[in-house]
């Protein structure tokens, strides 16, 4: 027994050092040339730990104390995530090369593809920085998003009927309770369906079972192998995926329906929708890789479930704890035209002015601009951050400051709505919720802000809309915690729920 004993303290005691170890090699610190200037570091015990269990409370601690300067925090990952907040430091991040600063290896480190989207790897040779990802969303997507309004509305209407009047737990006066996060899932895995397969595929029930299995797996897995040491990752990743086996008959889905359509000549029978783009965006061979188009559409499902849906969820409960604003919405939009819901000039300045509220008092992550070291990195004023950290902006810090934002404790809608006598009445693109500037990093950097942005506007408009031209809603407890945390996300809590019912 002692025998034992003494041989746990040991291994424990090796995984200890092992990690100091592996900390001390990943390091950031000023270099000898910035004399007098130090690196504030998060040390505590279980550090890495702490951070997964209170990641924004200690970035936003951070921020509050540390007069813009940069600080950094041991992970569970043994690295280091490095904060900069100034100016200067937030501009060299946005302009430095994705080649030193990569968000595609942060992305990759983080969600493990190789594991959790059929063996997908990032590849510069094949497709240089995503491009073909980025021309199917920003390229082609985006000019033809008013094109699928009438087919997205149809479905949100759709779940919403049958969630609400057909719900058989209905309370008094034709109320039904509603969880939101339940909701908002289902409405936006259903229309990112149309919208990345097509309505046909989409709208399969064995496509949509697998869909919502698959994207739930790939989220656990791939947070989990973030805690597991890189020699288990390999059996862990396969294992955690085949457990349900929904990536591979989904992708089996996926790569028929490839299959089919390429076997297609007839222009007349083009598809509109997501797959059909990245063939279209593809310029080479190897991008046109039936094996690579499927993974890429895995990789849009599996990146459409998860912020969007929370996003939606913070915005109807946010709605629903304010009559008043829900009244002064529905004047709005009743004069809208939703088949161009998210144009410049629609009017909407209210809703846009909401949802940029909403999203900086629930900006779902305290860290944006998100890049990995790719290779040494030192900054102008002399902060060196070794290879293999994580380098990004305090995004809730930021959000919640008062040199940004006056009262930025207080929830205000109409925060950012433009008066006529405002001297940037003109600049149509200054308030507007899909507009990222350094005190809104929300959709990440101004060079390379998220290329889905608009699409996840319009969705989340639409059925904002379509809930306050057709139902009344209410929140079922005004007093409930709306967030919980896991590492440095803030998440809707699954408690968040309204109460519905459809306007008679």
């Amino acid at each position: 027994m002692l025998f034992i004993v003494l041989l746990c303290l040991l291994v424990v005691t090796w995984w200890r050092w092992g990690i100091r170890q592996a900390w001390k090699r990943q390091k950031p610190s000023y270099r000898l040339s910035a004399a007098g200037k130090t690196l504030r570091l998060y040390k505590t015990s279980f550090a890495g730990l702490r951070y997964v269990l209170a990641g924004p409370k200690i970035v936003s601690d951070l921020y509050n104390t540390n007069s813009r300067d940069p600080f950094a925090i041991p992970t569970c990952d043994l690295n280091y995530h490095v904060y900069v907040s100034s100016e200067t430091h937030i501009r060299e991040l946005n302009n430095a090369s994705i080649y030193d600063l990569s968000f595609n290896a942060a992305m990759q480190e983080k969600f493990h593809h190789e594991y959790t989207i059929m063996g997908f790897r990032y590849d510069d040779d094949k497709d240089p920085n995503s491009s073909v990802a980025v021309r199917t969303l920003k390229g082609i997507l985006r000019p033809q998003l008013p094109t699928f309004t009438e087919a997205l509305q149809s479905v949100a209407r759709q779940i919403l009927q049958i969630e609400v009047t057909a719900n058989p737990k209905k309370v008094d006066s034709g109320w039904s309770v509603c969880k939101i996060t339940d909701l908002s899932k289902l409405l936006c895995k259903r229309m990112n369906n149309v919208t990345i397969v097509g309505q046909e595929l989409g709208l399969n029930k064995d496509f949509i079972k697998l869909a919502a299995r698959y994207v739930e797996d790939a989220a656990l897995v791939g947070e989990l192998l973030g805690m597991c040491p890189k020699f288990l990752k390999p059996l862990f990743g396969r294992l955690g995926m085949r457990i349900s086996n929904a990536d591979a008959n989904l992708s089996r889905l996926i790569h028929q329906e490839i299959t089919q359509r390429l076997a297609k000549t007839n222009s007349a029978t083009k598809h509109k929708d997501c797959l059909q783009f990245l063939f279209e965006a593809a310029r080479t061979p190897e991008q046109r890789d039936p094996l690579r188009i499927t993974q890429q559409t895995m990789g849009f499902l599996f990146a459409a479930a998860h912020q969007l849906p929370m996003f939606l969820s913070f915005a109807l409960y946010e709605l629903s704890l304010r009559p008043k604003l829900v009244e002064a919405l529905k004047q709005e939009a009743a004069g809208l035209d939703v088949t161009d819901i998210d144009s410049a000039r629609d009017g909407a300045q209210l809703l846009d002015s909401f949802l940029r509220e909403v999203a900086r008092t629930h900006p779902l992550s305290a860290i944006s601009i998100v890049r990995r070291t790719m290779k040494p990195l030192t900054l102008s004023d002399g902060l060196h951050v070794p290879v293999g950290n994580w380098i990004g902006i305090p995004q809730n810090g930021i959000l919640g400051d008062e040199s940004f934002y006056r009262n930025a404790d207080c929830f205000q809608a109409d925060r950012f709505v433009m008066s006529q006598d405002s001297p940037d009445s003109n600049q149509d693109g200054v308030r507007r919720f899909t507009f990222p500037d350094l005190s809104f990093p929300f959709w990440g950097s101004i060079k390379q802000s998220c290329p889905g942005r608009f699409y996840v506007s319009m969705v989340v408009k639409m059925v904002l809309i379509t809930i306050l031209s057709e139902y009344e809603i209410e929140p079922v407890d005004k007093d409930l915690q709306s967030t919980w945390t896991f590492g440095p996300h803030m998440l809707p809590s699954s408690s968040l729920s309204i109460r519905i019912r459809a306007v008679e």
